[in-house]
């Protein structure tokens, strides 16, 4: 078995300039719980979770901000693997 036998092919993708209240839409519209980050070039730059929306909408100084964009709290630069790799 690859990579490829259990990747998604076109996963729903997020802008790093979008609000952690986009993601989090996006990630329940899909019942998902984690979207790759993707530059205007379609680079994968990150990668965001639900938790870390809620983590970072839930600290004291956070909770009005609807403006917090996801390049805030995102995990940047994840490790990839080719889709051939087992």
């Amino acid at each position: 078995m690859n990579v490829s036998d259990i990747m998604t092919l076109n996963p729903v993708t997020i802008s790093p300039q979008s609000t952690l209240q986009q993601a989090l839409s996006k990630m329940l519209d899909i019942r998902c719980h984690h979207l790759p980050v993707t530059s205007q070039n379609k680079h994968l730059v990150g990668i965001i979770s639900d938790y870390d929306c809620l983590n970072a909408l839930s600290k004291s100084d956070n909770h009005h901000d609807t403006n917090l964009r996801v390049n805030k709290v995102m995990t940047p630069a994840p490790i990839i693997v080719e889709p051939q790799s087992p």
